[in-house]
């Protein structure tokens, strides 16, 4: 949540208070990546929301498209590699956040495919 805080606010932000304001967003997604990352699965709602919110950050405030496409594409393999450790609690979650990483992959490929 910290990270989008940050993120929203680097949205209107301008010069150097934008630049700190993405920083702080930066470190926050990373920090959070790592703990994510060792603590839960690569289907868990939670780890796959924060990539969703992680990758639009690299696409709309740090205009790194390759950064945001890698990770949307890292992330979804990763789901369906482990779409069997799907718990029925959060399924659909699950599965709607992985829907909105292959469709901002397929926004993002192909609006670098036009440029």
């Amino acid at each position: 949540m910290k990270g989008d805080y940050h993120r929203y606010l680097a949205e209107f932000k301008v010069g150097l208070e934008r630049e700190i304001t993405a920083e702080d967003a930066l470190l926050a997604y990373k920090s959070a990546e790592k703990i994510a990352d060792a603590h839960l699965s690569p289907v868990n709602h939670v780890r796959l929301g924060l990539a969703l919110n992680f990758s639009i950050f690299c696409y709309e405030i740090e205009n790194d498209f390759h950064k945001a496409c890698s990770m949307a594409r890292e992330v979804l393999e990763a789901a369906i590699e482990n779409r069997d450790a799907l718990g029925h609690k959060f399924h659909k979650e699950s599965i709607l956040i992985m829907q909105l990483l292959r469709d901002n992959f397929a926004l993002w490929t192909s609006n670098m495919e036009a440029k």
